[in-house]
């Protein structure tokens, strides 16, 4: 727990992200908005005849912030950091269903990212890197097919994963 201005407090721990964790989210990278809040499209099936009212389900509200923290915040030597670009995605307090996908150039920006999210009571579950040449579709869409994103564990693999062509994209996480 760490104790931030305005007596927030927010849970930080470090959070070993594998695929699975990934490709959860592979969805905001696709179809969300860059700097803005967007919900992922939910159906819900119910059985339920057409006399009986059944009430939206309202997710509670989140007190107390979690940073989850990856290996993507290492120092990494400055010829890697000037190839590199910051993914952050962030969860809204007030609707835990809203997620908010930010772009940082420099490691310094993303810092400043995360404590403002984190000052807004917001939590931030994913933070990653990626080649500052490879567009996530978010940036620009409609412009390249589907992506595939795969977890990756340094710079010169996210290189070797670009160089191959196939579509994917290496984020280390």
């Amino acid at each position: 727990m760490i104790d931030i201005i305005h007596r927030q407090t927010v849970y930080a721990t470090t959070y070993p992200f594998t695929n699975a964790d990934l490709q959860n989210l592979a969805w905001l990278f696709t179809y969300g908005k860059l700097d803005g809040w967007t919900d992922k499209i939910a159906q819900f099936y119910v059985l339920a005849s057409s006399r009986e009212y059944i009430p939206p389900l309202l997710p509670d509200r989140i007190e107390i912030p979690i940073l989850r923290m990856s290996a993507a915040l290492r120092v990494l030597p400055q010829e890697e950091e000037d190839k590199v670009k910051y993914v952050i995605v962030a969860q809204n307090r007030n609707m835990p269903m809203s997620h908010k996908l930010l772009v940082s150039y420099s490691r310094k920006a993303a810092g400043m990212d995360i404590f403002y999210e984190l000052l807004n009571g917001n939590s931030v579950l994913f933070i990653g890197l990626v080649l500052k040449h490879v567009t996530v579709p978010v940036e620009a869409p409609h412009k390249f097919p589907a992506i595939q994103f795969t977890r990756v564990d340094s710079v010169k693999a996210a290189l070797s994963v670009a160089e191959t062509g196939d579509g994917k994209v290496g984020i280390l996480c």
